[in-house]
């Protein structure tokens, strides 16, 4: 059985955009990307991390924890990535 890893997104806005930091496990440090609407933020996460990585999240169980502010909204939420 894969050893589950669990990768952090914080997102805030930034200019119409919501702007990513990205940090967990076999990351040498946290990332930063953008997206147009909050809900892309955990696809463009695992995107960036299986680009940095190189490696294929589907068998390690990746998991993303999102939380967002800005504008009056605070959120958080969770998903397993299956590929």
């Amino acid at each position: 059985m894969s050893k589950s890893r669990t990768y952090t997104i914080t997102a805030g806005r930034s200019d119409g955009w919501w702007a990513l930091t990205v940090s967990g496990p076999g990351l040498r440090r946290s990332y930063h990307t953008q997206v147009k609407r909050l809900e892309q933020a955990e696809e463009m996460a695992r995107d960036l991390v299986v680009t940095v990585l190189d490696a294929d999240l589907s068998e390690t169980g990746a998991k993303f924890e999102l939380t967002a502010s800005g504008e009056g909204v605070i959120t958080r939420s969770a998903a397993s990535f299956r590929t």
